[in-house]
């Protein structure tokens, strides 16, 4: 009979290498979201894409419970989200709300609106952009990192670490906007546990390594969380700043509870770069057709 174990000295697999995911740094999100193209006769980033980018930035919220959202989940007195869903792939009969399901955690969260995100909000609230009454018109999801890559690089922000991957790096994927918002919380100063709520993260040790991070880049990142340029409100440049499918019109740009502080005063110099290398289908038009 055998008594030692026979796997006792067979090494396990190789788990890999926990490879480091990029963040936008406070120059790069004002960048994204005034969506000014930096090559000459290249289009603005649409509307519709800046403003999913701002609301994945400042919620936090991960890319289903982003495309979820509706407006009674917001509550613009208390300036509130219940983030209680997430958007289905494929709509199932046995769901109470067709086309969602629970969280990922299955814990529904109220999480605090940021004030810079209030006009927005207010906006979206008021007028919809997505189908079925969602805030936002979220691309598909196999779509979300490229269309973002690519946004990025129309805008000049054309870091190197954002468009590569090699053995120990990730490029900048859809999920690295709700990164860059937690990380910026954590530069910010905010609690350990406020960071944690806002994530929805069940374990600690996750929370933690977005306070480590942001302790680490915090001079990198710069002032965090930065207020939303005027662009991403369609208060910008004619083009910029015009409305997509379903945004609110002039009559109903200003809103009830909007902040009057906001800055709107940011540098509109654009550096000359190369052109982006590479074109995306009807996601990739700008008029997102």
């Amino acid at each position: 009979v055998l008594e030692a174990s026979p796997v006792a000295l067979v090494r396990g697999p190789e788990t890999g290498i926990d490879r480091e995911g990029p963040i936008l740094y406070s120059d790069e999100i004002r960048a994204l979201l005034r969506g000014r193209a930096v090559d000459e006769g290249a289009p603005d980033v649409p509307l519709y894409r800046r403003r999913v980018y701002a609301m994945a930035i400042y919620t936090k919220t991960r890319c289903p419970e982003l495309a979820a959202l509706t407006a009674p989940d917001v509550d613009l007195a208390h300036a509130t989200i219940v983030v209680s869903k997430q958007l289905e792939k494929t709509k199932r009969p046995d769901e109470d709300d067709k086309g969602t399901k629970k969280t990922k955690t299955r814990r529904t969260r109220t999480i605090d609106v940021e004030a810079a995100l209030v006009p927005l909000i207010a906006q979206l609230v008021k007028a919809p952009e997505g189908r079925a009454g969602r805030l936002l018109r979220v691309p598909p999801p196999e779509d979300c990192a490229e269309l973002l890559r690519k946004d990025l690089w129309t805008v000049g922000v054309r870091r190197e670490p954002l468009h590569t991957e090699d053995a120990t790096r990730t490029m900048m994927v859809f999920h690295s906007l709700r990164d860059t918002g937690l990380t910026h919380m954590a530069v910010r100063g905010d609690s350990p546990i406020v960071v944690q709520w806002a994530a929805g993260h069940t374990d600690f040790k996750m929370t933690q390594r977005y306070i480590d991070r942001g302790r680490v880049d915090a001079r990198r990142i710069g002032p965090p969380l930065p207020p939303l340029p005027p662009e991403v409100l369609g208060d910008g440049p004619k083009g910029a700043g015009e409305p997509s499918e379903g945004a609110p019109s002039e009559g109903t740009r200003e809103a009830e509870g909007t902040p009057d502080n906001l800055s709107r005063n940011l540098s509109a110099d654009r550096p000359s770069v190369s052109k982006f290398p590479f074109s995306l289908g009807k996601w990739g038009d700008p008029n997102g057709n």
